[in-house]
């Protein structure tokens, strides 16, 4: 089963309702959502989507089904934007 976790070259902070991210090479900047920023936070050690599922649905109180949807997306647009990877 894959693990995800965060790569070395974003820093972050918490900015208002938002978790804003820098890269820290290129200079570019990501602002996260809180299910985006629950999601990272988890990430700091490697973590399967089953994992990380498991969390929200507990810290959130959502269902599994559409907890496992929205992290699935999520997941894919930080791997996409390099924010996290395959460990």
């Amino acid at each position: 089963m894959t693990r995800y976790q965060r790569t070395d070259t974003w820093v972050g902070s918490q900015v208002d309702d938002s978790f804003v991210l820098l890269h820290i090479d290129a200079g570019n900047y990501v602002a996260l959502n809180a299910t985006a920023t629950a999601i990272w936070d988890r990430l700091a050690a490697p973590q399967t989507v089953a994992e990380v599922v498991d969390a929200l649905v507990v810290e959130f109180a959502v269902e599994r089904s559409a907890c496992e949807a929205s992290v699935a997306n999520c997941l894919e647009q930080m791997v996409q934007m390099r924010l996290v990877a395959p460990a």
